[in-house]
């Protein structure tokens, strides 16, 4: 059986709650559900895939050094140790509130994404942009998005839906 790391940020709330709904359904793998302040780089070498989640946050909060968040230190630490995903694949998951933020809606998952491939994680799991309401997003390549886009606060009555669609398109790929 596979080993998958399921890892988020930040903890409580609806990244840790759809994080949580995935790993019910991920039957076909060993799962370890880790916040990303939990884990080291050093670590990610004992999982055969990934499941990488967080939150929607515009390009200036992930370029501003004075900015608490998780996913700095952990992507620097990776890049410090050289850390290397070659061969291994990830998927990615990411929650914004569409109505509210109609602009970043979901940018972190373009991060994350090349922060993993610098790192040679092939990335897997893109969705349609169909039947979403906003106005941009830098998570997006050739009208898909480049993991699971939720929105807890605007359609929660769609994610079980749509993490079951994504995981049925995923799980044979991991």
């Amino acid at each position: 059986m596979k080993k998958l790391a399921l890892i988020y940020w930040p903890k409580g709330g609806s990244v840790e709650h759809a994080a949580k709904i995935i790993k019910e359904k991920l039957t076909d793998f060993s799962v370890s559900f880790l916040c990303v302040e939990d884990i080291s780089a050093d670590q990610l070498s004992d999982f055969d895939v990934f499941i990488f989640g967080g939150s929607t946050v515009g390009a200036d909060y992930w370029s501003n050094k004075e900015t608490e968040m998780a996913w700095r230190p952990f992507f620097a630490e990776m890049e410090q140790k050289n850390t290397r995903l070659d061969g291994k694949k990830g998927a990615l998951l990411g929650l914004g509130n569409q109505v509210l933020y109609p602009d970043n809606f979901v940018d972190d998952m373009m991060y994350m994404k090349k922060k993993l491939e610098a790192a040679g994680l092939q990335i897997i799991g893109e969705t349609s942009t169909d039947g979403y309401a906003f106005n941009e997003s830098k998570a997006i390549v050739d009208d898909k998005f480049v993991g699971l886009a939720l929105d807890e606060d605007s359609e929660p009555e769609l994610t079980n839906q749509r993490i079951d669609s994504w995981l049925s398109n995923i799980s044979g790929k991991l």
